[in-house]
């Protein structure tokens, strides 16, 4: 086999992959996916993506960029069957740093949600990298968060301690709407 050969197949083995909703729903405002998989919404309360995570892949990674109406603190939660998963089974452990603080430890446990991080009518960022969403085990999951607008950044760790099955994800704001762009790769150890 050539050395050619041999990084064509690793390739195809070891890629990231695009993936397409089965659906995509929001709480107000619109949202619809491309045939790429790249969901767009405006003025959404609340965007949801179902049908992402399924046995095909073991991780994925997932780029959320979005602008909030007004000052909104953003949270995320994995759904299954197009419901939101609300038990509260959400633990979050990291650190905070800001344009004009020290570097902040950050931990919640038993919460309904990851509240991930406030933003101030601005862009932010949040890069997931999420770990066996669809299987019944234990997840530990990675979010990245930045706020374009104040400098805010946050790194997590969350633990997610039911063996319930996810088979999407919800991104959604306490207050106001938000609009963006959210994109799911999906790959194998």
């Amino acid at each position: 086999m050539t050395r050619s050969r041999q990084t064509a197949d690793w390739g195809s083995r070891a890629g990231l992959a695009k993936i397409v909703p089965s659906s995509v729903a929001v709480g107000s405002g619109t949202g619809s996916a491309d045939s790429l998989g790249t969901v767009t919404f405006s003025g959404a309360s609340s965007v949801s993506l179902n049908g992402i995570f399924t046995s095909t892949y073991e991780n994925y990674k997932i780029k959320v960029i979005l602008t909030t109406s007004g000052n909104a603190t953003v949270s995320a939660r994995y759904r299954a069957s197009n419901s939101d998963i609300t038990s509260a089974n959400y633990d979050l452990y990291g650190f905070y740093v800001g344009y004009s603080s020290a570097l902040t430890r950050v931990s919640s446990n038993g919460q309904t949600q990851w509240g991930l991080l406030s933003l101030n009518t601005n862009k932010g960022t949040f890069d997931f990298e999420l770990s066996q969403p669809n299987a019944a085990v234990f997840k530990i999951n990675f979010v990245k968060c930045y706020s374009s607008s104040s400098g805010d950044q946050v790194d997590y760790a969350i633990p997610f301690s039911t063996g319930t099955v996810a088979d999407g994800l919800s991104i959604y704001v306490n207050t106001g709407t938000i609009s963006g762009t959210i994109r799911v790769l999906g790959y194998n150890n």
